[in-house]
Order: structure tokens, then sequence, then C-alpha cells
């Protein structure tokens, strides 16, 4: 590798003495950069949710693999620094002409799943990025009312960040960061053994793994997120407290003591 490549790969490195320090960790050693870390439920649920309802109807394996398909065609189509996509927010960036070449790059059986699982998701909010996996026939809330509660659960389920079935959500977006290539990792993390999840919380190894995802999904919204949370997120609380205002109170007050 020639010097001048160096520079260009290494840009966004600060020199520290000798050393080239990666800007997650001057970020860290800079007290003047008050960082606050971004909270699971208000922020980071809302941005993974859709792998956990994908987990729920076709099991982890299977689950992440479909939203791992919708990741990599959204990768060769994106032109934005945005990358992100196991986060629902990150669909945002493209236009209806982008969105099309997306449905495009799509597998028609992976497009169906994908609609047949996250209906309920677009019914209840109809602003969200995902949208236009529908084209012109998005599902209406009128014909989901009787699903309501079904969701309910689901999502109160996902509240706890610590619990198994999210755990595994956590997990699908980490594997999805590892395999579109936005998220990278040494040979010795334990992230690098991220199958051990799926012994969590009975062995050890499986522990050290889900706090590793944990802490790795928070510096990942930390820095990337607004403070107040991203517009996707802001509305899909707005929206859910209009939808079920009691349930969602309850379960927020109950969490929010933890």
């Amino acid at each position: 590798m020639q010097p001048k490549d160096r520079k260009r790969v290494l840009s966004d490195h600060k020199k520290v003495k000798k050393r080239l320090v990666p800007p997650f960790v001057y970020r860290l050693a800079d007290r003047s950069i008050l960082l606050q870390p971004t909270k699971w439920i208000d922020n980071i649920l809302p941005e993974i949710l859709w792998l956990g309802i994908l987990n729920e109807r076709y099991g982890v394996k299977n689950g992440t693999a479909l939203a791992l398909t919708l990741a990599k065609s959204s990768m060769s189509i994106s032109k934005s620094s945005n990358r992100k996509f196991f986060s629902i927010s990150a669909y945002e960036q493209f236009n209806p002409e982008q969105q099309d070449a997306v449905m495009g790059e799509l597998e028609d059986s992976d497009s169906e799943r994908l609609k047949q699982s996250l209906d309920i998701l677009i019914a209840l909010y109809p602003q969200c990025p995902l949208n236009f996996l529908y084209g012109q026939e998005k599902p209406q809330y009128q014909n989901y009312k009787s699903k309501l509660f079904d969701y309910q659960e689901i999502l109160a389920k996902f509240f706890n960040k610590h619990g198994k079935s999210t755990m595994l959500m956590q997990s699908s977006a980490v594997y999805i960061g590892l395999a579109i290539d936005v998220l990278h990792i040494r040979v010795d993390n334990s992230l690098a053994n991220l199958d051990a999840i799926t012994k969590y919380p009975d062995t050890e190894e499986s522990r050290q793994v889900a706090s590793n995802v944990r802490a790795t999904l928070s510096s990942l919204f930390t820095f990337d997120t607004p403070a107040d949370g991203s517009d996707w997120a802001k509305y899909f609380w707005i929206q859910g407290f209009k939808l079920a205002p009691c349930l969602l109170k309850q379960i927020w007050e109950e969490y929010e003591k933890r």
C-alpha cells in the first residue's frame, strides 16, 4: 500500500504522538465530547423491532436471513453514509426511484415474505420507512385491528433488553452489520462466535457475547443518532401512545424503574 493510499484509508483517524487512533477511541478519550448513551426503549428498540417481528414469524435463523436480503439489496443502491440497514431509519434515505430499485433487487419470494410479516407494523405505523415494500397497496389499520393485541404482546416482550428474545433480536442486528461490512471486529472478539447467543443465558460464553452485543449496538446508535432520537423513533412512540396509551404507559413505567 502506498503512503497516499494509507492516508486516504485512515483519514478519519487522529494522530496521537506516533500512533493513529480510530475515531471511536479518541472520541471516548476526549472529555470535551459529552456522550449520552442512547436509551434502549426510546431509541434502539423502534429501530430494530422489525428484526424481532421477523424472528417471531420465521425463527431467528430464517428471520435474520430474510432481513439480510433486504439489507444487501439496499447496500447495492445506497449512496448515503447511513448504511446501517439493520435499523429502520436507514431506509428513510431512498427516493421513490431508489425504492423501486431496492425492490427490483429482491427475489419475489423474499419480497412477499417480508410483506406478509411486516404488514402489522405498516398498518399501525403508516409512516414507517419500510412502507415502500408495499408499493401502492399498503396495509390499512382498519383491517388489522384484530391483530393489535398480538402486536402489543410482541412489543412488550422486547421492552426487557436482557430477555432472550430481545437478545436474539439485537444479535440479528449485529450479524447484519457484520455481513454488510458496516461493522468490523477483531478475530479474538467474542462476537466472532455470535452463534453462542443461541444458548443465552445458560452459558458463560453466551452471556459474554450478549454483553458485547448490547454494548456494540449502544455505541453504534450513540454516535449516529440525535440525542432525542431519530425521526422514526419519535414518530413510533407518538403513534404508539395513540394506539394503546394505557398499555404502553404501564410497560414504560415498569422498565423505567429498572
